[in-house]
């Protein structure tokens, strides 16, 4: 259940930015390890403040309108990619998560309310899961999906093993042709 807010607790989100802008800033001032330190505080802080933002139902509507909590976490996870895109990874990975964490809760919400209008909107996303994990089996027992993994990792696969009965016979770059009964 929201709780009303009151001038002191806006006095204390003036504070919580103020400080997380200062820790932010002293981050990108130096640049050695107390920088790091201090870019990935101000960082978590973000992350802290989105979080409660995205799901903690903070009802500020006697300073800011709904809207306003609604995008605050998209607005503070494109200025902290930004910063990081400057100066370090660990604030666009904190974006990332914020980013994703918005979304998710986004589309939760938007999924229960069209279930109350779609029924049956439970089994068809049920049966869209388990197509996708058919296509998965399939793409792996064919090969397929080891190939596209080293593409992109550059490792290469682990050698399937060739021959009757389960037992590997045959070398990865050997082939051998097996004859039936």
């Amino acid at each position: 259940m929201p709780h009303p807010v009151g001038s002191s607790t806006l006095q204390w989100l003036a504070a919580f930015h103020t400080m997380t802008a200062g820790l932010l800033i002293a981050g990108m001032v130096f640049r050695d390890g107390r920088g790091r330190v201090l870019r990935a505080a101000g960082a978590f802080l973000v992350l802290q403040a989105c979080l409660v933002a995205t799901f903690a139902g903070v009802d500020l509507q006697l300073a800011v309108p709904a809207w306003a909590v609604t995008v605050y976490p998209l607005v503070a996870a494109a200025v902290l990619a930004v910063y990081g895109a400057f100066h370090d990874r660990v604030p666009i990975v904190i974006a990332a998560v914020v980013a994703f964490g918005w979304l998710s809760s986004a589309g939760w919400l938007g999924y229960g309310a069209l279930r109350q209008i779609l029924h049956g909107l439970d089994h068809i996303t049920l049966s869209l899961a388990f197509f996708a994990v058919a296509v998965l089996v399939s793409l792996g027992k064919a090969g397929k999906l080891s190939r596209w993994l080293e593409m992109w990792t550059g490792a290469a696969p682990m050698p399937v093993p060739v021959g009757a009965g389960g037992a590997a016979t045959a070398d990865a770059g050997e082939a051998e042709s097996v004859s039936g009964p």
